[in-house]
C-alpha cells in the first residue's frame, strides 16, 4: 500500500493517506488527465483501457486507521461488477479504514451499494459538469448514511452558485488547477476560486493554487478533520 501525497487524502493524525490501485485505465479521455500520461510513462501503458491490477489488489491494508484513496488511475465508472464485487468485499473486512472513490459519473453510487466506510466523491470541472450532477440530484435518492464531497479538479472556468439542493447536497469542496504541460494548459483565476467561498461549503484549497491565491491557502476538512 503506497504512501500518497495528495493534500486532502490525510490520516485524521495529519500524517499521509494512502492510495490503492486494483484498477487502472479510463474510457472518457479528458484532455487534462494525468493518470494516462502517469501510466503511459511508468508503466507502459498506451491504451490505458481498465485493466484489473491483481498485484496492487492484493497490498496488505495499514495497520492503523486511514484514509485510503481507492481509484487515483481509474474511475469506477468503467468497472466490471466483478471488479467492484471483490474491491467491496475487502473494504468491507476492513472496517476501520475510510476508503474514498471519485468519479466524474454520479450514477455509480445509485448502481451499486458501496460500503458503509466509503466517502463517495463527485468530480465537475465546468458549467456543463455542474448540470449534469444537479440533474442528478434531482432524479435520485441515495443512502443517506454518506456524506458526498465535491472535487473540482482541475477548475476550467467560473461556476456560478448553483442551487440550494445542489449545496446542502455536498459536506465538502476540494478545487485545485490543472497540472502539466498540455498545449491550451487552462490557469484559473482568482476570481474563480473566490467566487466558490460564497457556496457555504468547506473549501480545500489544493497546494497547485498558491501562486493564484496569492495569500494562505483555505484547506479546511469537514467532521473535526475525518473525511
Amino acid at each position: 500500500m503506497q504512501r500518497t501525497n495528495i493534500e486532502w487524502a490525510k490520516n485524521q493524525d495529519g500524517t499521509k493517506g494512502h492510495v490503492w490501485n486494483p484498477v487502472r485505465g479510463c474510457l472518457r479521455g479528458c484532455s487534462y488527465c494525468y493518470a494516462r500520461k502517469f501510466a503511459r510513462r511508468f508503466f507502459n501503458d498506451k491504451d490505458f483501457k481498465p485493466k484489473w491490477i491483481q498485484d496492487n489488489f492484493e497490498k496488505s491494508m495499514p495497520n492503523k486507521p486511514s484514509v485510503i484513496f481507492v481509484n487515483s488511475m481509474s474511475d469506477p465508472e468503467w468497472w466490471d461488477p466483478e471488479w467492484m464485487h471483490k474491491v467491496f468485499n475487502k473494504i468491507r473486512d476492513n472496517f476501520k479504514h475510510t476508503f474514498i472513490f471519485l468519479t466524474k459519473n454520479p450514477e455509480i453510487y445509485k448502481k451499486h451499494i458501496f460500503p458503509l466506510n466509503s466517502r463517495l466523491g463527485i468530480t465537475v470541472t465546468n458549467r456543463e459538469d455542474i448540470l449534469k450532477v444537479e440533474k442528478f440530484i434531482e432524479r435520485n435518492e441515495l443512502n443517506s448514511h454518506f456524506q458526498f464531497f465535491l472535487s473540482m479538479e482541475p477548475i476550467l472556468e467560473k461556476l456560478e452558485q448553483p442551487g440550494q439542493e445542489f449545496l446542502d447536497f455536498f459536506s465538502w469542496l476540494i478545487v485545485g488547477a490543472e497540472t502539466g504541460n498540455r498545449k491550451g494548459r487552462v490557469t484559473p483565476e482568482r476570481k474563480w476560486i473566490y467566487n466558490l467561498m460564497d457556496w457555504g461549503i468547506p473549501i480545500f484549497m489544493k497546494n497547485n493554487l498558491a501562486s493564484i491565491w496569492s495569500k494562505k491557502l483555505i484547506q479546511e476538512i469537514p467532521n473535526n478533520g475525518s473525511i
